[in-house]
């Protein structure tokens, strides 16, 4: 590990439960085993998902379906480099909803986005450098 990081886990490490919302070593096995590539993209997870939370809660509090859906995509683009398939499809789901306007069950889609970013935030702050985790 790099210095002044302090994670628990290792890039290549298998995930830490069987019901893991990632595929570690899949995501690592897509970048080349270049773990320091996947650990940078923790970071950038760290930096970016709560501005792009922060923008779908605000786009539905406004009714902004266009900004939900594109800060759905942007988030989705971010989950999916850890394979994290369960918070891909949330994201997926609201993206598409907010594409076709289709909204009457955008509070239940934006609560199953929050519950499957929780889990996957949860599990990368074991991977992340203590102050991405933190922030």
């Amino acid at each position: 590990m790099e210095s002044g990081a302090s994670a628990t886990h290792r890039a290549d490490d298998p995930p830490p439960t069987a019901d893991s919302p990632i595929d570690m070593a899949a995501a690592l096995a897509r970048l080349g085993g270049n773990r320091q590539l996947l650990l940078d993209l923790v970071g950038f997870f760290f930096e970016d998902s709560p501005s792009l939370l922060r923008a779908i809660e605000e786009g539905v509090a406004r009714q902004d379906w266009d900004r939900v859906h594109r800060a759905a995509h942007s988030l989705k683009g971010l989950a999916a480099n850890f394979n994290a398939e369960p918070c891909v499809r949330a994201l997926a789901a609201l993206e598409s909803s907010c594409a076709a306007q289709a909204v009457a069950n955008v509070s239940q889609l934006v609560r199953d986005v929050d519950q499957e970013l929780a889990r996957l935030t949860a599990v990368l702050a074991s991977y992340a450098p203590r102050d991405a985790a933190d922030a």
